[in-house]
């Protein structure tokens, strides 16, 4: 199987911009695609034909949605895109680049934290084995692992 098109969903462009050039060195050919909404993300991938998804879960949810209180910001954007590939059974393999390691989750009498560790059984949760994992975006060796969860999928 080979890698032709891909859909990076990511708000932050200097984050877009370090992801686009490790895909374009592990897949020369193919022609990537950026989402920097939740809105942007959910119509590509519902009128995409993307061979790779990589998702960024904190984004904003419209163009100019965010302004100064980040009102407009979803923090598990991410995770609502999947469910909605769950509920539109939209099969594609994905690699979930976050730059946190946690996320509040407001709840009726307090605020949860979500780790990645959730992040990655949420999303599991949604799309199988269509996950093929979570990378910590802006770790120590985060491109290498990023290489080495995407460079797996296509070695099988």
């Amino acid at each position: 199987m080979t890698v032709s098109s891909v859909l990076i969903v990511e708000d932050v462009p200097r984050k877009f911009e370090e992801v686009r050039r490790l895909v374009t060195e592990m897949f020369p050919e193919a022609h990537v695609s950026r989402a920097e909404t939740f809105t942007e993300g959910e119509d590509l991938i519902r009128r995409g034909n993307f061979d790779l998804l990589v998702l960024d879960i904190s984004m904003d949810i419209s163009p100019g949605s965010a302004g100064p209180l980040h009102l407009g910001h979803a923090i598990l954007g991410g995770l609502d895109l999947a469910e909605c590939m769950f509920y539109d059974d939209i099969a594609l393999p994905t690699l979930i680049l976050t730059g946190f390691d946690t996320f509040p989750v407001a709840t009726e009498d307090a605020t949860d934290v979500l780790t990645v560790a959730d992040i990655e059984a949420k999303v599991r949760g949604h799309i199988g084995d269509n996950l093929i994992g979570c990378v910590r975006y802006g770790r120590s060796g985060w491109a290498e692992h990023f290489r080495d969860k995407v460079g797996s999928r296509w070695q099988r």
